[in-house]
């Protein structure tokens, strides 16, 4: 299991009920069994998954379910779309749907409003051909991308520093 850099439930607070606890990992994307695994890791919950599915069904939290109407969702779309995520595609859309404005829809849907809404992009996506950034800087060395793209690769030169 491989957990999000930053899980704001994850703060041990004893205070928290356990159903608290458990919606909460659900609205971050969580898993039924990851949100066991993490109940008995951090908080010391031992719960089992049929227990997790019985508290979210008397939550009235189900994963299949969208919860807002759609203009609601179109509009946090545009908002992805218009900030870093115009070279994201409908999967990357989806997660960012479900983490960071809690739609629970599905990704064959979000693939059809994307390509309503951004076909353009879509084609560039499919076609690998997206949009590079331009910078404009002040001087040298004051924009650095550490994105472990080695563009010396080509020319044989070693990434390696030390032996």
């Amino acid at each position: 299991m491989v957990m999000p850099v930053y899980t704001p439930a994850l703060h041990r607070n004893n205070n928290m009920p356990r159903n608290e606890l458990i919606s909460r990992y659900f609205a971050q994307g969580y898993t039924n069994k990851e949100i066991s695994q993490v109940l008995m890791a951090v908080h010391k919950i031992s719960i089992s998954i049929s227990q997790i599915k019985r508290i979210l069904r008397s939550l009235d939290l189900k994963r299949r379910k969208v919860n807002l109407p759609l203009p609601g969702i179109i509009g946090a779309i545009y908002k992805i779309i218009e900030n870093s995520g115009q070279c994201l595609g409908y999967r990357a859309v989806w997660k960012r749907l479900t983490t960071e404005f809690g739609f629970f829809i599905p990704r064959k849907s979000v693939m059809e409003l994307l390509r309503m809404i951004d076909p353009d992009g879509v084609t560039r996506r499919r076609k690998r051909r997206l949009i590079r950034r331009r910078y404009t800087t002040p001087g040298p060395n004051f924009v650095w991308h550490i994105d472990g793209y080695d563009k010396l690769k080509p020319f044989w030169v070693s990434n390696t520093w030390c032996n």
